[in-house]
């Protein structure tokens, strides 16, 4: 709701919106409605700085609100939001890392590299997503061949 009050007052005084409660809007991805939900997203995907992180990183670590919190760490393509999805990456479950590491790749992050040679080796399900990974920084097309090798 401040979010919008601010809007409102600086569309009618002929102004710029000078700063967002990032923080509310946080609250608001958390427990708000779908539509509240939605509005926080779009918002801070537009106008989010570096102090939303902090709280999209707690956001990135609870299963109901872990989609959003990646989605827009990566968004916001900051330092600090990659930092952020590489420390989860870390910690994360065999189902979130997949999403984490083609988020880093996305980002065009390579400081995930250790963990994805090491994840590329395993059986598990972040296996075909670390090989991407390591393909997309490989520095030949015949490395790019061993790691994702064409199926018939």
């Amino acid at each position: 709701m401040k979010a919008y009050l601010l809007v409102l007052t600086a569309a009618l005084c002929g102004g710029t919106v000078f700063a967002i409660d990032e923080a509310a809007l946080i609250k608001q991805l958390e427990t708000g409605s779908v539509e509240q939900k939605f509005q926080a997203r779009q918002t801070l995907l537009s106008k989010g700085t570096a102090a939303a992180v902090p709280g999209l990183a707690e956001l990135l670590k609870k299963p109901e609100t872990y989609e959003d919190a990646r989605f827009l760490l990566m968004s916001l393509g900051l330092p600090e939001a990659d930092a952020v999805l590489l420390a989860r990456l870390n910690e994360a479950s065999p189902k979130e890392q997949p999403d984490l590491l083609l988020a880093l790749l996305r980002r065009k992050n390579a400081q995930a590299l250790p963990i994805a040679f090491r994840l590329a080796g395993e059986k598990g399900e972040a296996a075909p997503a670390a090989r991407a990974y390591l393909a997309a920084f490989a520095p030949s097309a015949e490395l790019k061949k061993v790691l994702l090798p064409v199926t018939a």
